[in-house]
C-alpha cells in the first residue's frame, strides 16, 4: 500500500513526494532485452528441428518480463516524502517499512551526485539527525538539490511555526475589533483587513 493521507498526523500535509530515479530500472531493462535477444536467436536456430521451437523459446522470455515488472513495482512502492512535520522513507510491497525523521531533529542536510548523476539528474540526499540512527541516506533521488532545498524550507517553516506565539481563541474577537478600528482609521486597507481577518478566523 502506498503512502496516503491515512499515514499523516493531525494537521500534517504532504509537501513533496518522489520515487527512485528511473535509472534504477536500467539494469532490469538491459537484462530483459538481452533475454529477448537470446530467446529470438534460440527460436530461429531451433526452427528447423523443432516445429514449435519459436513459441517455446519466446515463452522462456516470460520470466525475464516478470522480473522487469517486479522491479517496476518495487520502484513505485519506494517513496521519499516530505511533509510539514517530517521526512519519510516508505518502502516495501508485501511487508511495509518506513523511516521517519522529524524536521526539528535534522541537524544537517547534504547531497552527492556522480558524473552520471549530474547528467541524468539523480543523486543521494543525506540527513544527519539527533537520533541514534545518525546519518540516513536517500538514494537515487530525482533532482537531489531541489529535494534538499525543499527539506530545508520545510524545516525552517516548521521551526518558525513552533516558535511563533499562538493567539488564544478568546483573544481573537479583541484582535478583530482592533483590526476593525485600524480599517476605520484608514491605517490598513479593506484588502489587508479581510486577509488578516481570514487568518484569525482560521485559528478558531
Amino acid at each position: 500500500m502506498a503512502f496516503t493521507s491515512e499515514h499523516l498526523q493531525t494537521g500534517e500535509e504532504i509537501i513533496a513526494a518522489a520515487n527512485p530515479h528511473m535509472i534504477t530500472l536500467s539494469g532490469p531493462i538491459v537484462t530483459v532485452l538481452a533475454g529477448l535477444v537470446l530467446c529470438i536467436v534460440g527460436a530461429v536456430l531451433s526452427k528447423p528441428s523443432l516445429p514449435n521451437g519459436p513459441w517455446w523459446f519466446l515463452l522462456a522470455w516470460l520470466p525475464f518480463l516478470l522480473y522487469l515488472l517486479w522491479k517496476i513495482k518495487v520502484r513505485t512502492s519506494e517513496q521519499y516524502i516530505i511533509t510539514t512535520h517530517r521526512v519519510i522513507k516508505h518502502e516495501g510491497i508485501f511487508t511495509k517499512s518506513s523511516f521517519d525523521a522529524s524536521l526539528d531533529k535534522i541537524n544537517n542536510i547534504f547531497y552527492s551526485q556522480t558524473v552520471a548523476g549530474r547528467l541524468l539528474k539523480y543523486g543521494s540526499v543525506g540527513l544527519e539527525t539527533a537520533s541514534e540512527d545518525g546519518t540516513t541516506y536517500f538514494s537515487y533521488i530525482p533532482n537531489p538539490i531541489r529535494f534538499k532545498n525543499i527539506i530545508l524550507e520545510a524545516r525552517e517553516e516548521y521551526l518558525r511555526r513552533r516558535n511563533q506565539p499562538i493567539a488564544l481563541k478568546e483573544d481573537i474577537p479583541a484582535m478583530l475589533e482592533k483590526l476593525g478600528k485600524l480599517r476605520a482609521d484608514q491605517v490598513i486597507s479593506e484588502e489587508e483587513f479581510q486577509e488578516s481577518k481570514k487568518k484569525l478566523l482560521g485559528k478558531l
